[in-house]
C-alpha cells in the first residue's frame, strides 16, 4: 500500500469499479451473487462519500459506516440530508453481509441498486463530475 494520501480522483476510481462490479454481477442470470452485489453497492457509496470528504479536507475513519460518513458530509453540505434513507439502507450491506447469518434477497438487490444509483448521481454532482 502506498504512503501517499488518496486523492478525490483515487476514491472516485475505486467507487466506479465497485459500481461497475455491482451492475455486472446484478445482470447475471446464472449463479447470481446477491450478497456481492449489495456489498459492492455499499462499497461504491462509501468511497464516494470519502472522496467528498477528501475534497473538503474533512477527516474520517477507515470504517464501513455509511451513516457516519453521510453525517460528516452533511456537516459540510446540508443537502446530504437528502440521501439519509439510502445511506441507512446501504449501510447494512457494508460489512454484515460478508459473514454467515446475513444474506441479501432479490428484493434487497433491487433496492440496493436503486439506492446506489441515486446516491452516486447525487455525490457525483457535488463533486462536479458528469452524470
Amino acid at each position: 500500500m502506498s504512503d501517499e494520501t488518496p486523492t478525490v480522483h483515487d476514491w472516485v476510481a475505486k467507487a466506479e469499479m465497485d459500481f461497475k462490479g455491482a451492475l455486472d454481477l446484478a445482470s447475471r442470470k446464472k449463479d447470481p451473487l446477491p450478497d456481492k452485489v449489495v456489498y459492492d453497492c455499499a462499497q461504491c457509496i462509501e468511497k464516494y462519500l470519502k472522496g467528498f470528504l477528501v475534497l473538503h479536507k474533512q477527516p474520517f475513519r477507515f470504517r464501513h459506516d455509511l451513516t457516519d460518513l453521510r453525517r460528516r458530509c452533511q456537516d459540510v453540505d446540508s443537502a446530504f440530508g437528502l440521501i439519509e434513507d439510502d445511506a441507512i439502507l446501504l449501510n447494512r450491506w457494508g460489512s454484515e453481509v460478508r459473514y454467515p447469518g446475513v444474506s441479501a434477497a432479490t428484493e434487497d438487490v433491487k433496492d440496493a441498486l436503486a439506492a446506489v444509483k441515486r446516491v452516486r448521481k447525487f455525490v457525483r454532482a457535488k463533486l462536479g463530475l458528469p452524470k
